[in-house]
C-alpha cells in the first residue's frame, strides 16, 4: 500500500483480521485436490470529517463466496454481518422503559448465523 494514508490502512486490516482470526471464522487445512480456494480482497474506506481530515480508516476482508459450491465449500450455516432491523427497533422500544435494565457494551463486529436458502 502507498499513499498519506497507507499506515492506518495498514493497521485496520490487521485489525480486522485479529478479529476473524480470534473469533474462530476460519480453519488452516491440508489443501486437498478437491478443495476450492476462494479469493479474497480488501475492501478499505476513509470516513472524513467536514473540513476533509481524516475522521475512521475502516476495512473488510472480502471472500468470493459467489464461488462457492454448497456441499463442497459450505453446508447449511451461513455467517453474514448483518443486523436485523426489527431486532434494533426492539432494543431502542426496550431502552426508552425505565424498569428495563439496558447496558450499552461497544463491539467493532458481530456475526449473524443464519441457513442458507
Amino acid at each position: 500500500m502507498n499513499g498519506p494514508n497507507a499506515e492506518g490502512y495498514r493497521e485496520a486490516c490487521k485489525k480486522e483480521y485479529d478479529t476473524l482470526e480470534g473469533m474462530g471464522v476460519w480453519e488452516i487445512v491440508k489443501r486437498e485436490p478437491w478443495m476450492n480456494v476462494l479469493p479474497c480482497v480488501w475492501a478499505l474506506k476513509r470516513k472524513l470529517y467536514p473540513d476533509g481530515t481524516v475522521k475512521k480508516i475502516k476495512s473488510r476482508l472480502c471472500a468470493g463466496g459467489h464461488r462457492q459450491l454448497k456441499n463442497r465449500d459450505y453446508h447449511d450455516i451461513v455467517f453474514s454481518p448483518v443486523v436485523s432491523w426489527s431486532t434494533v427497533r426492539l432494543l431502542l422500544i426496550l431502552s426508552v422503559d425505565p424498569g428495563f435494565p439496558f447496558r450499552l457494551t461497544p463491539m467493532s463486529f458481530a456475526l449473524r448465523v443464519t441457513n442458507s436458502p
